[in-house]
Formats: C-alpha cells, structure tokens, sequence
C-alpha cells in the first residue's frame, strides 16, 4: 500500500505492518497528522513510539530519503535511494543528430570512390578565398577546435531575446535564442525553412582557421542592406512560432510557470486541491463538533438512567 495523503491512512493497520516508510510530507499539517495517527495507534497496540525523535528526522528529510521503521529493528532508521540512469535518449533534435553522426558521415566520405567524390565537390564548391562582405557586415566563425583545414559553410546567425509577458497571470519571463539560418548558394534568401533555433550559445571567432576553405556567400548576404529586411523576418518568424504552452486549472485558480512540465503543474494542482480538502473536512469538523458532544451527553444520561432502573 502506498499514499501521498495521510488523511487515507489506517493507522492502527500501518502500526500493526512489520515495515513502513515515510517519506518527505509537504505540509506541517501532514507531520502532525502522521504523528498523532501512529502515536495513538501505537499506544492503543501498547508499543513505545517516540514523536519527537520522529519529527526531528521526518523534518530534515532529503529527497530520495525515507524513514523506515522495522518490527526486527529497535528504532526508526533513515533508507537513503538514488535514481538509476537511463541512456535511452530521445527523440534527438536535429543539431543532436549531426554530432552523433559525425564520425560516420567522415567515415563515408573516406571510404567514397574517386567518382563519388569529385560529384561531391562540384556541389558543394568552396574557396580559398573569404567572400567579401560590404562594411558593417558582421562575419564571424563557429570555433570547433580544428586548428587548419576547417570547410565553412554561409549562415545568418543571429541572438534573439524573447519576452514572455501576462499581467493578469503574473508572468514576466526572458529568455535567449541562438538561430542559425542556412546561406545557400545563389539563394536571394535565408533558407528559413531550415532553420535550428536552440537556448544554447554557439562558440564563436573573429578569424578563421589556417588553411581554410569557405563556401560561395550569396550576392544578397554580402550587402548590409538586405539584414534589417531579414531581421523583421526573423522577429516575425519568432513571434509566430516561439510560443510557450501554459496550464491552468479554474477550481484551484492556478496558472503554470513558464517551462514547467504538465506533471509538475499537476502535482501543484493535486497539493492544493489536498490542502483545501483538509480545510473543509476541518470546518465541518468544528461545524458540527458542538452537535455530536451534545447528543453523546444525551447518550450518556440515557445509559445512566437505564442502569439505575435497572438496579432498582
């Protein structure tokens, strides 16, 4: 049997189990309850429980630590866990996908026929000659640690800041983009279809590798005037396609954090609907706790008035 609500517990079943575990409880209100189910139910079994060294440690748990108590043990002990590690990855993102790769395509093109080769040069053609940019264009290189002989291929990068923002549900969030645009040859365009959009930052130089060669730069890449024109693309692109799904739930009246998972938000939801069940069961508690202690008053004169006559 296994809870995270202490209010579903029988405690005088779990006094009598030959081994239980707490883990850590969410609310002081949890502790106390716990505490006062197995105090009483140990009492009413006639074993020795002691509440104050049992809140200390369930006070200073850690995740992934348990209290356990054992019949065969004298007193309570702390099981410590740890999670096992899964390298079953996936899916991958394409970036992910041409690191893995790597190696094989290389291993490929070793191991290609003189004819194969010489088609794949002519498609790619390269230079050893940087294409020229006009003034103010910035030209950088992504470091990959090859110090000579390095094949660079054109692409508009660009750092993008988005601002997520919602008034009414308190969110105001900023967060980077690294975009990386292709730069095909002849294009009159960015390729924005094969665009790679990550949070991570590329490592980037102000000079090439010695012994380089460099793919053609289209004529339109080289012109200050055509980036202004592709940053309102790429601005529009990011608002219409960065989007951030967010939950809700309208009982609770709770809204999820910007990149916090379903199951997250979730388990928020579940607390809270935990902790307002506890508040109504408490109210009805005190509603009607000045009813029950007048009708067992009324019990128990009937039971007195019945031994009397009895007696007599």
């Amino acid at each position: 049997m296994a809870t995270q609500n202490p209010v579903d517990l029988d405690y005088k079943a779990l006094s009598n189990a030959g081994t239980w575990f707490l883990g850590r409880l969410q609310t002081a209100r949890d502790v106390d309850r716990m505490l006062d189910g197995l105090e009483g139910a140990s009492s009413a079994a006639g074993k020795k429980f002691d509440a104050a060294k049992v809140r200390s440690l369930l006070g200073g748990l850690d995740s992934r630590v348990f209290l356990m108590n054992n019949v065969h043990e004298d007193e309570p002990i702390l099981f410590h866990t740890r999670w096992a590690l899964s390298y079953l990855a996936g899916p991958l993102t394409r970036p992910q996908i041409g690191a893995l790769m790597a190696d094989r395509k290389s291993g490929a093109s070793t191991a290609a026929s003189p004819a194969k080769a010489a088609q794949a040069g002519q498609a790619a053609a390269t230079s050893e000659e940087l294409p020229l940019t006009e003034e103010g264009v910035a030209v950088c290189f992504v470091e990959d640690g090859a110090t000579s002989g390095a094949q660079y291929v054109p692409a508009l990068h660009a750092r993008a800041q988005l601002h997520y923002a919602n008034a009414k549900k308190g969110i105001d969030e900023w967060t980077e983009r690294t975009v990386l645009v292709p730069l095909g040859e002849g294009a009159r365009s960015p390729s924005w279809d094969d665009w790679t959009i990550s949070t991570e930052r590329l490592s980037l130089v102000d000079a090439p590798a010695n012994n380089a060669r460099f793919g053609e730069l289209p004529k339109v890449a080289s012109k200050k005037e055509s980036y202004p024109r592709w940053e309102k693309t790429l601005k529009t692109k990011l608002y219409q396609s960065q989007a951030i799904e967010l939950f809700s739930h309208t009982p609770t009246k709770l809204h999820s954090e910007p990149g916090e998972s379903r199951a997250a938000f979730m388990g928020r939801v579940q607390l809270a609907l935990r902790e307002r069940r506890d508040d109504d069961i408490e109210s009805l508690r005190k509603k009607y706790a000045p009813k029950l202690a007048r009708l067992e008053e009324r019990i128990h004169k009937a039971d007195e008035k019945v031994a009397r006559e009895e007696a007599q």
